[in-house]
């Protein structure tokens, strides 16, 4: 039988570094859970929409309560299906009619496996890119009844990516399950067009009985407007990369 050598287990260490570079930190992290607990993740992209100085939030469609930034779960193709099965990947489908959530890479895999999800994740095949974004837009304008010359320009903007975020993976002692967290902060790419619809969507932000709502820098970080509406955790990320408090994204 080969035994490695010192020298054998540096160049695979080497190796596996170059390999997960960019998710070394939560890589290492799940390894804490590699005979205790399943890890759920979740992958979502979202949206800072600015109009001088203030953050335009919608009412968050699977807590109505709350308010959080526009965009949502990347979805993956049915051609990955067999790459998924092979890592033990659980789809997070809260009831069987809903459907739409089949193909959410929201759920749950064996911690042994998060490596290599995060390879094929990375690789950008088998499942939506940029175009989960448009997707989640298009159906959040329309839940949320924007008008059509709003909605319109912003959907199709472009989009550039702001920061990348990777939140975990973290254990709760109450929870069987590890938590890890990938989120895209995306914001629109100016145009007059795209100005004009951020200018008008701000406009209607600031009725009453409207589904967005205009937030400062004080709310933001108080999780809560000055009436008193709360702001799902994740909003946070708009403004800053790292993580604050202990409430888990709303995603």
């Amino acid at each position: 039988m080969d035994v490695p050598t010192p020298t054998g287990a540096i160049l695979a260490l080497i190796k596996a570094c170059f390999k997960h570079n960019d998710h070394l930190a939560p890589l290492v992290k799940s390894y804490m859970y590699l005979f205790r607990k399943d890890i759920r993740i979740s992958m979502a992209c979202l949206v800072r929409y600015e109009f001088e100085g203030k953050i335009i939030l919608v009412r968050n469609r699977h807590r109505q309560e709350y308010i959080a930034p526009f965009g949502g779960v990347i979805k993956f193709h049915e051609d990955a299906r067999t790459v998924l099965d092979n890592i033990e990947f659980q789809s997070e489908q809260k009831s069987s009619t809903d459907k739409d959530l089949i193909y959410d890479l929201r759920g749950y895999l064996k911690s042994r496996h998060f490596g290599t999800f995060m390879t094929w994740f990375k690789s950008r095949t088998g499942r939506e890119q940029v175009d989960a974004l448009h997707r989640e837009l298009r159906e959040e304008f329309a839940e949320s009844g924007i008008p059509q010359h709003i909605a319109t320009p912003l959907i199709e903007a472009k989009y550039s990516l702001v920061r990348v975020i990777h939140e975990g993976p973290y254990g709760h002692d109450e929870h069987k399950h590890a938590t890890f967290r990938y989120l895209e902060i995306y914001k629109p790419v100016m145009s007059q067009g795209v100005e004009e619809a951020l200018k008008h969507l701000a406009e209607i932000s600031t009725s009453s009985d409207s589904k967005t709502q205009l937030v400062n820098k004080q709310e933001l970080d108080k999780l809560r407007t000055r009436l008193g509406v709360p702001i799902a955790g994740h909003a946070r990320y708009l403004n800053s990369a790292k993580w604050h408090g202990f409430e888990p994204a709303a995603l």
